[in-house]
């Protein structure tokens, strides 16, 4: 949180998340919501692949532009991907998923992109069980399992990562005094919202989440 990285687990679960796509020089990558950039730097600094990263904000892609020069930024949305089929080896959609507006779109596009074979990763706010996929900012994961099965993914693979939330939680508190000044310094910093709702562990849980395209 102190160099910028504005989602539980940080780089950390970035680079654990990486290792499921088997990265190399030779993997194109996409970040849905790459905010600042600094997944990318990350992980071109690690494995030498090709970045591309979008996100709404104008003002998360001018930082990143100018912090990430070896990548490649667009403003644009994750129902709505300017991209052709096939083009990416692995997608990252870290903490985002529960931020967009038509996250079933964002699944189809995801996988539209991406090659046969490659790797979705997902990070987010979850609850187990929900009515629908959204519920308070949370993505219910029994209906993103269902979605990503309907849209081929396969070899789905749910991780419980709710201590980085919780240590999250505690840094932005520590930090800034409360989750709602950490989360008002975000937004303002990123140019967009950050969570859609108000982060209580006790009731929120975070996972990651990868899998394979058919």
């Amino acid at each position: 949180m102190m160099n910028r990285i504005f989602r539980p687990g940080g780089l950390a679960l970035t680079e654990t998340a990486a290792k499921a796509a088997s990265l190399s020089t030779d993997t194109p990558i996409l970040d849905i919501g790459c905010g600042t950039g600094s997944s990318l730097k990350h992980l071109h600094q690690i494995y030498g692949c090709p970045i591309t990263g979008i996100d709404l904000s104008a003002t998360c892609i001018a930082s990143a532009k100018k912090s990430v020069p070896e990548g490649t930024f667009l403003q644009a949305d994750a129902s709505a991907l300017p991209f052709a089929d096939a083009s990416f080896t692995a997608v990252f959609l870290e903490c985002v998923l529960c931020l967009t507006e038509h996250p079933l779109t964002a699944l189809t596009e995801a996988s539209r992109v991406l090659t046969s074979g490659g790797t979705i990763i997902i990070s987010t706010l979850s609850r187990l069980q929900g009515a629908s996929l959204l519920e308070e900012g949370c993505v219910c994961l029994n209906h993103l399992s269902s979605a990503l099965i309907e849209r081929n993914f396969t070899d789905i693979q749910i991780t419980d990562r709710k201590q980085d939330l919780i240590q999250f939680c505690a840094d932005a508190i520590f930090c800034y005094g409360s989750i709602s000044a950490y989360i008002e310094h975000a937004s303002r910093t990123l140019g967009g919202a950050v969570v859609s709702c108000n982060i209580s562990p006790k009731k929120t849980g975070y996972h990651l989440i990868t899998a394979k395209n058919r």
